[in-house]
């Protein structure tokens, strides 16, 4: 149910109501339940109605509403705004990290996003993106995504080696182009859900805290510990350490010798990205 303006929003959830709360058979036939949305201007909500009397009143929400062109704060310093066709990422210049040289970073991360280009593993960014740019008067560093995803969130085994598989790819891609992410988490780690599942993939996000592999570290993210560093220098391998680190995490899922295996090789850098992929544990995904 559509309307044109954000201020009819809960009558567009009644009309969706009222049209759907009984499934009739003539028409849905051995229909469960209906997946709907409900829609005002910039305001969407998707919810189940399950064709229960009290469906009538309150169809169950699927998850929250999702204020599409509204700047939303999901972390400190940052702005992240959804519209219909990509994703905006906004913040303030004094938060970017290793901003010292403004003008220099953006040019270094304009080619670290290029870089990225055509690799469904990593993210993708629009043309001409990153960018300065002035919102309320404030300098601001913003970054036009054209990826769109949910957190990534294995389940199990199977998944928690496709995500693996999928973060090495952009691993590789990066490396071979000379840089490194260095702010390898669950929460950089996007998936992506196309037309075609076959398509679907996890994408690697967030190269704000990126560099040069061999860059001595002067400052150091609260992720890494005494292992991730290579005499004081962020390589390659410390990305490949980092994913060791967090596929950690997932141990108590891991119920293959060739995962726990694969976990031990990561943290003691014995594999490059392209050897990793060539791993027992991942080579016939």
């Amino acid at each position: 149910e559509e309307k044109s303006r954000s201020e009819m929003y809960d009558e567009a959830l009644d009309d969706l109501s009222k049209k759907f709360y009984m499934l009739d058979p003539l028409f849905f036939g051995d229909m469960k339940f209906l997946i709907c949305y409900a829609a005002a201007e910039w305001k969407v909500g998707f919810y189940a109605i399950d064709g229960t009397s009290e469906a009538a009143s309150k169809p169950s929400p699927l998850f929250s509403q999702i204020p599409i062109g509204k700047p939303l704060r999901l972390q400190p310093n940052s702005v992240i705004i959804f519209d219909y066709t990509s994703v905006t990422k906004e913040v303030s210049i004094k938060s970017l990290p290793y901003a010292d040289d403004i003008n220099s970073r953006i040019k270094f991360l304009s080619s670290m996003y290029a870089c990225a280009r055509g690799c469904l593993s990593l993210v993708q960014a629009e043309e001409n993106s990153p960018t300065i740019c002035y919102v309320e008067g404030s300098k601001v560093y913003q970054l036009k995504m054209k990826t769109r995803g949910k957190r990534a969130s294995p389940e199990n085994e199977n998944q928690l080696q496709i995500m693996t598989k999928h973060v090495l790819v952009g691993l590789e891609c990066l490396h071979k182009g000379g840089f490194v992410h260095r702010d390898i988490k669950l929460s950089n780690i996007l998936y992506v859900i196309f037309d075609n599942p076959a398509n679907s993939s996890y994408v690697l996000i967030d190269f704000e805290h990126g560099g040069k592999s061999g860059e001595k570290m002067t400052e150091l993210l609260k992720c890494w510990d005494d292992g991730t560093l290579d005499r004081k220098k962020y390589t390659k391998m410390s990305d490949i350490y980092q994913l060791g680190k967090l596929l950690e995490e997932f141990l108590i899922m891991i119920k293959s010798e060739e995962g726990r295996d694969f976990i031990v090789k990561l943290k003691r850098k014995e594999m490059d990205a392209s050897e990793a992929l060539k791993h027992p544990w991942l080579i016939n995904l």
